[in-house]
């Protein structure tokens, strides 16, 4: 038998497929089953971003916060996460994250909204 390294590149590329196909399920508890093993390789940026999309499109802010707050620079996350926390109600959070976008040209019109949105 041929069995794969829990780590090889092939075993991280069938549990990235997985979870893409569980999002489209809509399979909550597999989701995150496989965002949890696929963290430490690299696709946990992609999985924890996926993972906080898919609650993030289905109003589910809290858990969206959850796994975007694990990506540090993808500037996609930041929005997200910022507007996440605007729709909990967690302005300053929001704000905080907002103002990471100040030097973004793709979310520049969105900095000045957000930012004003919550300051006014």
């Amino acid at each position: 038998t041929c069995a794969l390294p829990i780590y090889s590149s092939y075993y991280n590329l069938a549990l990235r497929d997985l979870l893409f196909y569980y999002t489209e399920e809509k399979e909550n508890k597999m989701i995150e089953e496989y965002t949890k093993k696929l963290q430490g390789t690299q696709f946990a940026e992609l999985a924890f971003t996926n993972t906080g999309n898919y609650y993030y499109n289905l109003a589910e802010y809290s858990k969206a916060v959850e796994y975007y707050e694990k990506i540090s620079n993808n500037i996609d996350s930041i929005y997200y996460l910022g507007r996440s926390y605007l729709y909990l109600n967690k302005k300053d959070e929001a704000l905080r994250e907002f103002n990471k976008l100040s030097k973004s040209e793709k979310y520049k019109t969105e900095y000045f909204y957000y930012t004003s949105f919550v300051l006014f």
